[in-house]
């Protein structure tokens, strides 16, 4: 337990007296049961006796940074240590333009002593990376750096120049009066963050109330620890408690997609659901590719019996996560109902939404080939012989009888559709050069 966290346990400013903080100790002792809450007892406990080590402590005198690298690097401290300064590029992009950064003599003690620095603190926006990475070349130089620095560093920073950051380090705030005593302050509740997102994604959900309230003590504040409080109570299936706690965050943060989707689905899961499915189609119009907006939102159009939207959602979610078994149920009940839909247009000589005639036939059969009723692929590739001697055809039924061990039949239409790719290949490049057609 760290000396902030038993200051707050003990609800006490933190102090040296021993005996204001055994007092605090015995008051808190009288309502804390052992019996009842032993969690509770165990963490008083921790409290006191880290306290006491604390008070106990003597004072360290701050060593006097040497030389024009070593001043350097007690500024990189400072803008480090206090989140409101580290997610400011100007900042570092000043630091950066220091002659220490440039120097014959000064430029690699300045990259080896930020690098190390930042080897045990490497929470930046990718906009710091970056500027990093264009001044020190860190990526150029990878091979040579992996002699002095652990590879994982390295590509942690590799990652980062070209990854989009999940935190948005903008919506940070500190909290009025709090000073961080260290470098690792708000790399803590970063870190805090990340543990509790993670214990909720994989359903854990002991704890993780206590874990949250216990964030405070590091002084800085996202939203997102809001936002995981959210989603406690979604695990908890306790939506209507935190209702208004969703309200505040989408009036505070309404064009972050993170808060957008799970307060969607507070208010989804609270009766408000054409208001969920707005939200998480808001945010898929922004970042088509976000997962849980699109994961909730299928779910909504299945309710609505929306399949054919439905169908295009659950196709889009299986090829990040082709094993997901749920997903794969859901494509099948999706498929079940699309298929007789999709049978009677094409009877009809009708469209379906958006498709017709040849492309609604390919569309079925990949429907059908979801559900594994190959047989029926066949059939009706027979009734449209212009479509069964096209690619599309021609690779649905190639699949199709591989599927059906047929493998006799199957690979002259494989080698066929492999021929079709190539001559349609061919003619694209022949338009896009100008060439007149034969």
């Amino acid at each position: 337990m760290d000396k902030k966290l038993a200051f707050q346990i003990l609800k006490l400013s933190e102090t040296k007296e021993e005996e204001k903080i055994r007092q605090n100790y015995l008051t808190l002792l009288k309502d804390t049961n052992p019996e009842d809450d032993p969690e509770g007892f165990k963490r008083l406990r921790e409290a006191y006796e880290e306290a006491l080590r604390f008070a106990g402590q003597q004072e360290k005198e701050e060593e006097t940074p040497q030389g024009e690298v070593g001043l350097w690097m007690r500024r990189v401290r400072e803008i480090y240590r206090d989140i409101l300064l580290r997610r400011e590029a100007d900042n570092w992009k000043a630091l950066f333009d220091d002659p220490v950064c440039v120097g014959f003599d000064t430029f690699l003690e300045a990259r080896g002593q930020l690098l190390g620095f930042l080897s045990g603190h490497s929470f930046l926006p990718q906009t710091v990376w970056v500027l990093l990475d264009q001044v020190f070349h860190v990526l150029e130089d990878f091979d040579a750096l992996k002699e002095d620095f652990h590879v994982n560093f390295l590509r942690h920073i590799a990652y980062h120049v070209n990854t989009g950051d999940f935190l948005d380090y903008s919506l940070f705030e500190a909290q009025e009066g709090c000073v961080p005593e260290s470098d690792e302050e708000t790399d803590d509740y970063i870190k805090e963050y990340f543990d509790i997102k993670n214990r909720l994604e994989n359903d854990e959900t002991e704890g993780v109330s206590q874990s949250l309230s216990d964030m405070k003590r590091h002084g800085v504040y996202h939203p997102y620890e809001d936002v995981e409080r959210l989603r406690l109570y979604i695990r908890k299936k306790e939506c209507e408690k935190v209702r208004e706690q969703a309200e505040r965050l989408i009036e505070r943060y309404p064009e972050d997609g993170y808060v957008r989707v799970w307060t969607g689905k507070i208010f989804y899961d609270t009766g408000d659901k054409e208001r969920g499915f707005a939200q998480w189609e808001a945010v898929l119009a922004q970042e088509p590719d976000y997962y849980m907006a699109k994961y909730f939102a299928m779910h909504h159009l299945v309710e609505q019996e929306n399949w054919d939207q439905a169908g295009r959602y659950v196709n889009e979610l299986i090829k990040v996560n082709r094993r997901d078994e749920e997903l794969l149920e859901l494509q099948k009940e999706i498929d079940n109902a699309l298929v007789p839909k999709l049978r009677e247009a094409l009877d009809k000589g009708e469209p379906y939404g958006e498709r017709s005639g040849k492309e609604l036939r390919t569309f079925l059969g990949w429907r059908l080939f979801d559900l594994e009723r190959y047989e029926d692929i066949l059939d009706l590739l027979a009734k449209d012989s212009g479509l069964e001697a096209e690619e599309d055809g021609l690779e649905l039924k190639a699949w199709a009888l591989y599927r059906l061990e047929c493998y006799e039949k199957a690979i002259p239409v494989y080698l066929a559709y492999l021929k079709s790719v190539q001559e349609n290949e061919d003619d694209e490049k022949e338009k896009a050069c100008g060439l007149p057609d034969g």
